[in-house]
């Protein structure tokens, strides 16, 4: 489970820099450039971010579990963004980057020799800084699924219901869901930290 952790902090770590750019250049030549040429910027911003990998990746490899905490921020933003568009605005998948931070300080707490009682404060901070960021994310879908008119219908379609659901409905999912999943994204995320910390090596 180890290397598993460390593979995938790695492969995270790797392909941060080349999806950025990437997804920079590409979006960002869209209102510029004609459709045909937009693949060009793709595959220039995909390059500028592999230079940038093969000039930075061995210094973020080394110093895994002691990066800057705005780095990680950056990361860790980068990819719900991904993961929400990716999914197409369900924001419950976006909990998987929680899950993978708070494991991921429980692992930094122990490399860096933290106390068990700094560990834990440490943790918490993690865990009620993905809690508001997915707070924040559960409002933006729920103002989207509350205001589209086609939301109940969209939902009987995705789970075969017999009838679509009516917006007092809706109001229901969106509060009681968003509740029950910001509950379970900061005592989940604080719980794997926790685990990871006290781990035995």
């Amino acid at each position: 489970m180890k290397k598993f952790l460390d593979i995938l902090f790695k492969i995270l770590a790797f392909m941060f820099l080349p999806l950025l750019f990437t997804l920079i250049f590409w979006w960002g030549s869209i209102p510029f450039i004609k459709e045909d040429y937009i693949f060009i910027f793709f595959i220039i911003g995909f390059l500028i971010g592999l230079i940038l990998n093969f000039i930075y990746y061995k210094k973020i490899i080394r110093n895994l579990y002691n990066l800057n905490i705005k780095f990680l921020v950056v990361i860790y933003l980068f990819y719900n963004f991904c993961i929400y568009g990716f999914f197409m605005g369900i924001p419950i998948f976006n909990l998987i980057m929680s899950f993978i931070s708070g494991i991921y300080f429980g692992r930094r707490c122990k490399f860096l020799n933290y106390s068990e009682t700094d560990s834990i404060k440490t943790i918490k901070k993690v865990s009620i800084f993905t809690t508001i960021f997915i707070f924040i994310i559960f409002c933006f879908s729920g103002f989207i699924a509350i205001k589209d008119p086609s939301t109940g219908q969209n939902i009987q379609g995705m789970f075969s219901l017999s009838n679509p659901l009516t917006k007092e409905s809706i109001y229901l999912i969106v509060i009681f869901g968003g509740a029950f999943f910001l509950i379970l994204n900061y005592y989940l995320t604080y719980l794997l930290g926790t685990l990871e910390f006290k781990k035995k090596n």
